[in-house]
């Protein structure tokens, strides 16, 4: 399992899978980054890329040990604000695909139906001081495998352990509205006794 499930795609973990009130009403995506700052985020790079190209002209029109200094210094700045900006545009498009399942899950999520399915594979992510920072399963339904994401909702999130996933061959509930929509799956915190 390498693929990163499309975004709507999601794991919303339960403390139980009790008969269903309804679909979840949004996705609940952690937070993102305020327009304000993608925008600050931008001047911000595009002052760097301007600062770059002003300093690469000075070190090839001024005196310097050789060329291979010029292409060190010239490289190394390339590829520090290409960086940049490969993330920066990354995480527009991943906003942007999220924004659109949110809209898309608003629309079709009311009509959404439960399905069981089953955990048929699972990988989980762990940040540096062992609480999860991710997993994503794999799961067998009556429509088909399906392959969802789960991440914590806010930064200040209560700690998740590796034993609060639910292992392969567990029961989950999929909130699915058709196929190519944004679907949740709810799966039940294993350590929470009923």
């Amino acid at each position: 399992m390498t693929e990163e499930p499309p975004a709507g795609h999601v794991v919303l973990v339960v403390d139980s899978l009790d008969p269903p009130s309804g679909p979840p009403v949004s996705l609940r995506y952690p937070q993102r980054v305020s327009r304000v700052m993608l925008v600050i985020i931008g001047i911000a790079l595009l002052a760097l890329s301007a600062g770059l190209t002003t300093a690469l002209v000075a070190l090839w029109t001024a005196d310097s040990p050789g060329s291979w200094f010029n292409v060190i210094f010239t490289v190394m700045g390339a590829v520090f604000v290409a960086g940049g900006w490969a993330g920066y545009m990354s995480y527009l498009g991943d906003a942007a695909a999220r924004e659109d399942a949110e809209t898309r899950w608003a629309m079709v999520g009311p009509t959404a139906q439960p399905l069981s399915g089953i955990i048929a594979d699972r990988e989980v992510s762990l940040g540096e001081t062992g609480e999860v920072s991710r997993f994503r399963l794999v799961i067998t339904t009556e429509v088909g495998v399906l392959g969802a994401m789960w991440r914590p909702e806010t930064r200040d999130s209560r700690a998740f352990l590796q034993t609060q996933v639910p292992g392969v061959g567990g029961v989950v509930r999929v909130w699915h509205a058709g196929t190519g929509e944004p679907f949740v799956v709810e799966v039940a915190d294993p350590t929470v006794v009923a």
